[in-house]
């Protein structure tokens, strides 16, 4: 079910695609705002119908962040030459998936440096928009909530463990120190590893020791799915280098065979 995909539209030639999974987050995040966030922050200030709305604008604009954060790494991705497929938001937020791994370090550090860029663009707005509808107060409440969640996204994005966007700035600036980008990936996989069993550890603790049950069941969901990005990133790294490693042998034998028969043949 979760592999299904629905077009939206196409954004500068990119498709933007939601996958099923993302319906069931939406659903969750507008009643997480409607239950708990916006009744316990502003209690008595919007009638029930109102604070729905509200939470259900909230859970939008976020998605719409993420879009927009994605949408920026795409835009430096194609500039550098790297095609972009499409842009799918699903359950954990969002991905550009591009025609093939990025193979220059400055490429890539342009690339993940794009979004948290874009994300402290988005707050900026979000606040002034908040400020300058200070007097309508749904407004109000709307934007700033908006602009908080994007510095929630801003400094989950930038711990430096891979696949986060941290982590891919990380990988790209020891690539280039290096010139080696399976031990760039290995040094960010490991750390983006390390933060998911401590995002995993803190979603068990919050619910054994706060009883929050939905926020530590998705604490642990994220860095289940963290981990698992990791490991299968560095993995398939490895396996492509292994087979360009494998086909550049072969293609020296075949050459070396070549050489050796027009020798032959003279």
């Amino acid at each position: 079910m979760f592999k299904r995909n629905l077009r939206l539209f196409v954004l500068q030639g990119i498709p933007v695609e939601i996958n099923i999974s993302w319906l069931l987050v939406l659903g969750l995040v507008t009643w997480s705002f409607g239950t708990g966030f916006y009744p316990e922050s502003y209690p008595g200030l919007f009638t029930p119908a109102v604070t729905w709305a509200l939470s259900l604008l909230t859970a939008l604009m976020l998605f719409l962040s993420i879009l927009i954060h994605e949408f920026s790494h795409s835009l430096v991705a194609i500039r550098g030459g790297l095609p972009v497929r499409r842009i799918t938001l699903f359950i954990f937020g969002g991905v550009a998936q591009m025609e093939h791994e990025v193979d220059e370090p400055s490429l890539e550090l342009r690339m993940a440096a794009a979004g948290p860029l874009m994300t402290l663009f988005l707050i900026a707005v979000f606040f002034g928009a908040s400020f300058l509808a200070r007097g309508v107060p749904f407004l109000s409440i709307l934007f700033v909530t908006v602009a908080a969640i994007n510095i929630g996204v801003f400094i989950f994005n930038m711990v430096p463990g891979f696949p986060l966007d941290g982590g891919r700035i990380l990988r790209a600036i020891i690539w280039k120190r290096t010139g080696d980008v399976i031990r760039s990936t290995r040094i960010a996989t490991i750390i983006g590893k390390a933060f998911a069993y401590i995002l995993m550890a803190g979603g068990i603790f919050n619910f054994i020791r706060y009883e929050n049950f939905i926020s530590g069941i998705w604490m642990v969901v994220i860095g289940l799915f963290l981990r698992q990005a990791a490991i299968k990133s560095y993995r398939q790294l490895v396996l492509k280098k292994a087979l360009e490693k494998r086909n550049a042998e072969l293609l020296r034998i075949r050459l070396e065979e070549l050489d050796r028969y027009r020798r032959e043949s003279e």
